[in-house]
Parts: structure tokens; C-alpha cells; sequence
């Protein structure tokens, strides 16, 4: 289902403030890519890549969803050239992280009925799939964006 863009997930208990576990989960999903390569525009590329990580969401959210998901939380890790090095590397950077809460997921309209797989890609979806990725994008929490940050050249 996410093929080489997978880089991790984690399934976890919710912990209460007490310390207590409760009868919930909080699911972290990290993806990317294994190439630094890219044909797409700086202006396009960051539109692209939120786009690919809302489908990725949908459709684990999606398969998973008979969990008792408290939290998602999803990152963007992906190699890139180091500019300015005094050697020639590649480096795996995280240049984005988003978190949503399950109650953001429920109010999402299609959620549920719609298939996240009549995507057969994230740049050509069916529109019914394209308006509950846009809406998987405006329910994040974006707790890092570094996405305007990487130079496209």
C-alpha cells in the first residue's frame, strides 16, 4: 500500500495524564522516498508532496479504521542534497509534520464512504477522493513545515 515511500509506523497505546493506558491508540506514520530526485517545481513540489501525505492518510486511516484511533500523526522524511558541504552527500531530513485528531477525521465529509484507492496516484485522483484529500489537509495541525526551505534545482 505505501510500497518505498513507507519509512515507519507506529501504532501506540494513548497514555491518560495520569499515566494510565487507555483504550485508544495514537498512530504515527513517517514517509518520503528513497531518491533526492525530483522533476517537479519548487512551487509544485510543496503542493505535491502535502497532496501524496493526505493520501497516504486517507487510505491508512482508512484501513485502519476499526483501531480505536485517538491521534494521527504524520511526517514527511525524504533524502535531499546537502547544499553548501564540502563534500557531496545526501541526508534524510524530516521537512514535515502534521497531527489530527480523531475527532477532526469523523467530520470529514466522504471520509468513510468515499474509496481512498480510486486514486491510482496523488497527482490524478477522482475528485471525490481529491475534496477529502483537501479536507485532510485544512484538519491539520501542522507542527513542522520546512517544505519552503528545500531548493529545487
Amino acid at each position: 500500500m505505501l510500497g518505498d515511500r513507507l519509512k515507519e509506523i507506529e501504532i501506540s497505546p494513548s497514555i491518560s495524564p495520569t499515566g494510565d493506558k487507555m483504550d485508544t491508540v495514537k498512530v504515527t506514520l513517517a514517509v518520503g522516498g528513497n531518491t533526492a530526485l525530483t522533476f517537479l517545481g519548487q512551487k509544485e513540489y510543496k503542493e505535491r508532496m502535502k497532496l501524496e501525505a493526505a493520501l497516504l492518510s486517507f487510505r491508512i486511516l482508512q484501513t485502519l479504521k476499526h483501531l480505536p484511533i485517538e491521534s494521527f500523526r504524520i511526517s514527511i522524511v525524504k533524502p535531499y542534497y546537502v547544499k553548501n558541504s564540502p563534500t557531496d552527500s545526501i541526508e534524510e531530513f524530516e521537512v514535515f509534520r502534521a497531527k489530527m485528531e480523531k475527532n477532526s477525521l469523523i467530520q470529514i465529509k466522504g471520509f468513510e464512504t468515499v474509496d481512498s484507492f480510486a486514486a491510482d496516484s496523488y497527482d490524478s485522483p477522482e475528485p471525490e477522493v481529491l475534496d477529502v484529500m483537501v479536507q485532510i489537509v485544512r484538519t491539520w495541525k501542522v507542527e513542522l513545515d520546512e517544505l519552503n526551505r528545500v531548493e529545487i534545482k
